[in-house]
């Protein structure tokens, strides 16, 4: 089940969305994926792959993804609020876990800033899971990195 329906009661299909290297990039929520859709040269879309995907018993590491953003390095950075991580997933489907749980209290969005000569990941906290626990959700944005 995913966590569409598991949490909401609806499926969530189609989520975050980037451009990068002539090719958009989809999360899919409840499919705990990340989809590339190549741009051909003509315009139009190419066939959808599925770049990454999570372990299907525990939709780990890619659970609940929501927003993603674009690094310049091809990569593709992916906020799964109900994974409580945000995820690096490389240009071949290859995923790093950045940072989990800690001030994370599913992180929703996510955009990259440089500060002087450093990069860093903007987050904003969704805490739609911790308000359904009936506790206090960590709402805000923040700021993890730099990183490489």
């Amino acid at each position: 089940m995913g966590v569409g329906r598991a949490v909401l009661g609806v499926p969530l299909g189609a989520n975050g969305l980037a451009l990068s290297d002539n090719a958009f990039y989809v999360a899919n929520t409840d499919k705990a994926a990340l989809i590339k859709i190549p741009i051909e040269a003509d315009g139009t879309p190419g066939a959808a792959v599925v770049l990454s995907t999570s372990d299907p018993a525990t939709c780990l590491p890619l659970k609940g993804a929501d927003g993603i953003t674009a690094d310049a390095d091809g990569s593709i950075l992916v906020a799964g609020n109900a994974g409580n991580a945000l995820v690096r997933v490389g240009p071949e489907g290859n995923e790093t876990v950045l940072v989990k749980d800690g001030p994370l209290d599913g992180p929703a969005s996510v955009a990259l800033a440089t500060l002087g000569s450093k990069k860093y990941a903007l987050l904003t906290n969704f805490g739609l899971v911790t308000l359904l626990a009936m506790k206090t959700p960590r709402t805000g944005l923040l700021s993890y990195g730099p990183i490489e």
